[in-house]
């Protein structure tokens, strides 16, 4: 094995299959060449069907061999001598053809020299050839019998023979072939050839590679392969899969359509193997966020490639996103070293994963490269980077100076060079056009002088003046605004450090923009959803965020979504599966977060917004937190709130469904919303929720460390918030930690503080007894299946625990022990829309709910999926036990209110105004009205609650109160509400109210 792995027989293969393309190629160049077809690693005799194995490449004319080709490749220095070379001829042309090839890479000996020359300038008879043959071969073995007993026609044969000693290696020769393919490309095509060049070249290897695997198929046409040659960059992606140009593991980026030659070179220079260093070489893109690391990257492993059999793209940012990427690399190494039926149990520990692939890599039998993608510490970094290995590796980061060892090259990623830069703006602003007028490109060199030849900048710019159908000419008026922007931001000193003033300028210019879109057009739902999914996108990881989890959060309920019409309302799907491209294109519109797939492949039917992601860069992510917090404080707020919630819900939902690698995702953008909530200080049960769920994941997925810290912050800020109310949270907070601490290695273990935990828990179940037995009976039997107390009954203390919660255990009656959070069943039936089972859960829970916050909110998540199903006899019971048991002793969870009021408001008041309706629908309407006046007086300040005004107003109308309903509706104030879409919602609701009321107001 060389340099740790490939093996020289692999290499051997990569030569022959570059040669055999590069004989191809010549073919394809030449006008007149009567060519049709190579044949590889073998080919058939057409006449008896034989098929010759020794041949490494054939060409044909028609099925008529023409050249039958054997090639030999070695890095080996001991020089290829004469007897090798006698018998590799004498075996080729034992077939017949017009010509034959020896073509050989390998340090020839002196006679070997000779005996090229000989084949190349002998002209004279077969006599004479016969004896300067054998003169020359007189040192080998056998080799002059052969001569001298040859017939006619080997002689013939041994004279049409060419021995071609090559002195490219793997990389000059695709380097060769790389440039003539991009020649043939733009012969095939104009114009193409920049972007994919590499991914074609890519894409043929592959073709040749999997005739030479095929015996019954070892014949490419030149008709397949110019074909492929001049296929459009579409058609490249799509033969190497659509989502990732043949990367094998990890999502790379949207390969950009404007190169960087000098840093290309840069990478190609740092990547090249060094004969004193026999190590992975390793580059390191370093630069500010935005200045086009990532593109760079995913440029370069395209234009090459053709170099490498697998390409892995790695997200680096912290210990979890690469324990993560590292198991999906691990599968697809043992898919392609054929492991895939190993049963032998696995450790998901970090340095176990870490170790394995490793390993892996080192024994690949061909090249690979890995880009790890947005580190952001050196120190985890390094560790991951693999030393041994047919591979390269490349990071992009923002640190500088702190990546050091053997075969690592910084290379630091500045603006672009102003030609490059106006390339981007011409193919953005002017359809690509070859000549832009002498006046336009002055106008984009100042536009990108003004941007400071900033990728993202540009991008920016280019998206405003696009969408605003400004284009070249808008060019002024456009930094213009960006400049009073920029300015004002600079008089506040706000804004992020070392970041040109024009690049937050234009920023804010974007978010401005984006911000008009839906008070324009007051019907646009996707436009309002978009608006609040990028500043929802602003707090979460920058990269692969999910796209359904933004509808979601912005919209509350991704399945239903009120419209009004006429006056009545009406219900408008919004459902990933249907809208979810039309959602995307005006979340990508402004260029403030960037898509992660071919927006125009989303129209498939069976694509969803389930695996669709997006990204936004970190510098738009902070700004526009900054600007929200600046504009709208109490909006900025509810965002926030709305984020922590519906990723809680989603981590929860992926972990309960054993969906580790989605799980994985949603942990690093949880995390980053729990960096922000610890940062600004922010306690309260969704951040609660959030640290809670965070732990749980981290145990499950291996990360110990993560997991204590996490929960201990839940812990603490428990004991801090509510500390009389949360019985049942703080024992599954000690449980969990317990269960952290014993999983965590030998440093934890069953010991003292672990003990402390599970003792702790045990005293909370204890106070959970005193108000629900039964509850406590079930969670007693959940705990003793965890492993870590099985495995801890040795222990005096944990067999003390044991016996208590076996006690319990025994209280448990005959199906009491169906409680166990109802929301996972409940969300998945409101999912696949089967509402009696969403409905039928909260009924059977609310016989064992814990608490009355709990009782409440179940009676609320009852109501909905019941309203779906029209079922008002089961309803209104449902509102009276609220009423009843919670309302009227002025007992209402601000949080059940306001939910209830949002969710199912709407839909009394737009159906009560309907004639025909059921009557019992006024009378639900009648149940919210009372609610009304302890929701006012509970509910905090900050929570916007003149939304409410319009359901006492459409009651009493409906009571005959007209005067009371004008009054009413007309104290409710036009927009303030948070949400744009719910907005919208309760804007037409007051319309319609207030067209009723004028409509029975004698004139």
């Amino acid at each position: 094995m060389e340099n740790g792995g490939g093996g020289a027989n692999a290499r051997g293969i990569r030569f022959q299959n570059l040669c055999a393309l590069d004989y191809a190629l010549r073919e394809l160049e030449c006008d007149d060449s009567r060519i049709t077809a190579i044949s590889v690693e073998s080919r058939r005799c057409p006449s008896t069907g034989t098929v010759f194995h020794e041949l490494d490449f054939s060409l044909l004319a028609d099925d008529a061999p023409v050249v039958d080709a054997q090639v030999k490749s070695g890095t080996t220095p001991a020089a290829y001598s004469l007897p090798g070379v006698w018998r590799e001829l004498w075996r080729l042309t034992g077939r017949n053809a017009e010509e034959y090839l020896l073509v050989t890479n390998r340090r020839p000996a002196r006679t070997v020299l000779q005996l090229a020359e000989l084949l190349t300038t002998h002209r004279g008879s077969h006599q004479q050839f016969v004896e300067a043959l054998s003169e020359v071969c007189a040192g080998v073995r056998g080799a002059r019998a052969q001569i001298t007993s040859a017939s006619p026609d080997r002689l013939d044969r041994l004279r049409r023979t060419r021995l071609v000693l090559s002195t490219d290696d793997i990389d000059s020769l695709q380097e060769h072939l790389r440039d003539r393919i991009r020649v043939l490309r733009h012969c095939y095509r104009k114009g193409s050839g920049t972007r994919s060049t590499g991914l074609v070249f890519r894409n043929v290897l592959d073709l040749i590679a999997d005739r030479a695997a095929d015996p019954h198929d070892v014949v490419l046409s030149l008709n397949e392969l110019g074909y492929e040659l001049g296929a459009d960059e579409r058609a490249v992606a799509e033969a190497l899969s659509e989502r990732d140009w043949d990367v094998h593991a990890g999502l790379a980026p949207v390969i950009p359509d404007v190169a960087r030659p000098d840093l290309l070179d840069s990478i190609s220079r740092c990547l090249t193997e060094n004969p004193d260093y026999k190590g992975i070489p390793c580059g390191v893109l370093f630069g500010l966020s935005g200045i086009g690391k990532t593109s760079l990257a995913a440029s370069w492993a395209a234009e090459h490639a053709y170099e490498f059999d697998r390409v892995f793209w790695a997200t680096a940012q912290d210990p979890v996103s690469l324990r993560r990427s590292f198991l999906m690399i691990e599968d697809a190494l043992l898919r392609w070293t054929g492991q895939t039926d190993s049963r032998k149990p696995r450790s998901n520990g970090s340095e176990d994963v870490r170790q394995r692939v490793h390993r892996l890599l080192s024994a690949c039998p061909g090249p690979w490269l890995i880009v790890f993608d947005n580190a952001t510490d050196a120190k985890v970094v390094q560790p991951w980077i693999p030393r041994r290995g047919w591979g390269r590796a490349l990071i992009t980061t923002i640190e500088q100076g702190r990546w050091h060892g053997n075969g690592i090259t910084a290379i630091e990623v500045l603006p672009m060079k102003r030609g490059q830069a106006i390339e981007l703006l011409g193919n953005r602003l002017l359809n690509g056009s070859d000549d832009p007028t002498a006046t336009k490109r002055e106008q984009l060199d100042r536009l990108s002088a003004f941007m400071c030849d900033w990728p993202l900048g540009l991008e920016l710019a280019a998206a405003y003046l696009s969408s605003t159908d400004a284009g070249v000419d808008g060019i002024d008026r456009y930094t213009a605004e960006v400049g009073i922007r920029q300015r004002s931001l600079a008089d506040a000193q706000r804004g992020p450090r070392d970041y040109e003033g024009s690049l937050v300028g234009a920023i804010e210019l974007a978010a401005d923009r984006m911000e008009d879109f839906p008070r324009a057009d007051l019907t646009s739902i996707p436009d309002a959803i978009a608006e609040t999914m990028i500043y929802l996108a602003a707090y979460v990881d920058e990269h692969q965020i999910p796209l359904q989890l933004l509808i979601v959060a912005a919209v509350h309920d991704a399945a239903v979504m009120a419209g009004v019409a006429a006056g009545v309302l009406r219900r408008l799907p919004v459902e990933p599966h249907t809208t979810h491209g039309e959602i995307l294109r005006s979340v990508v519109r402004f260029s403030l977060v960037r898509r992660d797939q071919d927006i125009e492949w989303l129209s498939s039917p069976d694509s969803s917004a389930s695996n669709i992601s997006i990204h936004m860069n970190k510098i738009v992510q902070q700004t526009m937190r900054e600007r929200i917090i600046r504009l709208d404080p109490t909006r900025e707020k509810w965002l926030f709130r709305q984020m922590t919630h519906h990723i809680t819900e989603w981590l929860r939902y992926s972990q309960d469904n054993h969906e580790s690698m989605h799980s994985g995702t949603l942990l690093n953008h949880a995390l980053a919303v729990s960096k922000i909530a610890t940062e600004r200080n922010i306690e309260n049960k969704y951040v609660i929720n959030l640290q809670q769920s965070i732990g749980a994941c981290a145990n499950s997925t291996g990360n110990s460390r993560i997991a204590q810290s996490h929960l201990q912050r839940a812990l603490t800020l428990t004991n801090r918030v509510q500390p009389e109310k949360t019985r049942l949270r703080r024992f599954q907070l000690h449980l969990e930690l317990a269960a952290s601490l014993v999983a965590g290695g030998s440093r934890y273990g069953w010991n003292e503080e672990s003990f402390h935990h599970l003792k702790a828990a045990v005293r909370e179940l204890d106070a959970v007894a005193d108000i629900n037995p039964e509850a406590a009976a079930s969670f007693a039997a959940m705990i003793l299946t965890f492993p870590t107390i099985r495995l801890g009954q040795s222990k005096p203390e944990v067999t003390e625990v044991i016996k208590k919660l076996r006690r319990f255990k025994d209280q448990i009656k005959d199906g009491v022990d169906f409680f166990n959070s109802p929301d996972v069943p409940y969300d998945a039936a409101l999912r696949r829309g089967d509402f009696a089972t969403a409905a039928s859960v909260c009924e059977r829970a609310l016989q064992l709910a814990p608490s009355i916050e709990k009782e409440q909110e179940l009676l609320a998540m009852a109501i909905l999926p019941l309203e779906r199903m029209e079922a008002w006899d089961r309803i209104l019971p449902l509102l009276e036990r609220l009423l009843t048991s919670h309302v009227r002793l002025g007992r209402l969870y601000p949080s059940t209110g306001i939910e209830l009021m949002r969710a199912f408001g709407p839909i009394c008041v737009g159906r009560s105004l309907m004639s025909g309706e059921d009557p019992r629908i006024k009378i639900a309407l009648g149940s919210l009205v009372e609610m009304i006046p302890i929701l006012r007086k509970q509910a905090h300040k900050d929570v916007g609650l003149d939304f409410l005004a319009v359901i006492e107003a459409a009651h009493a109308f409906l009571q005959g109160d007209v005067e009371k309903a004008g009054n009413l509706i007309a104290a409710v104030p036009q927009g303030g509400h948070p949400d744009p879409v719910e907005e919208l919602v309760w804007h037409g609701l007051r319309g319609s109210v207030e067209n009723m009321v004028r409509n029975s107001t004698p004139q």
